[in-house]
């Protein structure tokens, strides 16, 4: 189906700014951007209700990791996720995603642990992987503290922030634990080779092109020969047997589509339980456009959804 009417003005917009490309205003300025564009969209969309909200550190191996802590007023236990934020490794925060996460604390019922993981280029490859799994560890050593039912302890995370969520799952199954009830990516970028077809098909002219995918690409991991390691590309890893069970969300129109589908497939064919929603017409980032798009805003209540029955005490 077409892009969502609703997107046009934004698709629009990004092409009239597209000489201010993320290569050439740098990371710094990429932030501000991201961070300014993400306070006007959250401005239009539902704040999060039911919801308590603060703000702490956990130890990593470099120093403390600030956190954001949300919790659904719901009785415990209830499901504990870890979830970090989208934006190429480079840009995106705490801040940015605070609508979103708030919204999935929510619906999920859930306690959220959203983590400010470090950035490159100033922290490339593993920094931003080594603050995730330490957040999963304190989040799964403080359950009781935190009213979580360790049983039902999951990452996640949109774009670069569920490419960590799903490394850290690897990570931690083949470390020996904490165990994942499950793992939740939101257009997860996957595949650092770019070898996937909807990224060429989709270079250009849908909001997030090849060329910011690939700059994003150089600043988390400069050497080239990386790239298809597992933890930097998870699609790449041999062996997805003992993964946590999985929803994998996708838009029609992200050069990453195809990663997150064949990710979905692969899990599948490894036996592990996955649910896979590809949501029509809708851009890279849709979790973000919930207040100028009905569509976005339905898509996200689908996926949250999905998360809640994923994580779901019965279930377990």
């Amino acid at each position: 189906m077409p892009v969502d009417p609703d997107l046009r003005p934004l698709l629009e917009e990004a092409e009239r700014s597209a000489s201010d490309s993320y290569r050439v205003i740098g990371p710094a300025r990429a932030r501000q951007v991201v961070a300014d564009q993400m306070r006007v969209f959250e401005s239009r969309a539902d704040p999060p209700s039911e919801v308590e909200s603060f703000d702490t550190t956990l130890p990593g191996d470099a120093g403390p990791v600030p956190v954001r802590l949300y919790t659904a007023k719901a009785p415990p236990p209830r499901p504990g996720i870890v979830f970090m934020h989208g934006g190429g490794w480079t840009y995106g925060s705490i801040a940015t995603h605070d609508g979103i996460v708030g919204r999935l604390a929510a619906r999920a019922g859930a306690t959220v642990v959203s983590v400010g993981y470090r950035l490159s280029p100033e922290a490339p490859f593993p920094r931003a992987l080594n603050d995730t799994v330490a957040a999963v560890r304190w989040t799964a050593e403080r359950s009781d503290e935190l009213g979580v039912d360790p049983r039902r302890l999951a990452v996640a995370g949109d774009s670069a922030g569920g490419n960590l969520a799903i490394a850290c799952a690897l990570r931690l199954r083949d470390d020996g634990g904490p165990q994942l009830a499950a793992q939740l990516a939101f257009y997860p970028q996957l595949d650092a080779t770019l070898s996937q077809p909807s990224v060429m098909e989709l270079a250009e002219g849908y909001m997030l092109d090849r060329d910011t995918i690939l700059w994003g690409i150089e600043q988390y991991v400069a050497d080239d020969s990386l790239r298809s390691e597992p933890l930097v590309s998870p699609l790449h890893a041999d062996d997805l047997a003992g993964m946590p069970a999985a929803l994998v969300v996708t838009g029609e129109y992200d050069p990453l589509r195809d990663e997150g589908e064949a990710y979905a497939r692969r899990l599948r064919d490894c036996g592990v339980l996955v649910t896979h929603t590809s949501e029509p017409g809708l851009l890279h980032g849709f979790l973000g456009f919930t207040g100028v798009s009905r569509a976005c805003k339905r898509a996200e209540q689908r996926a949250f959804a999905a998360a809640a029955a994923l994580l779901a005490e019965d279930r377990s």
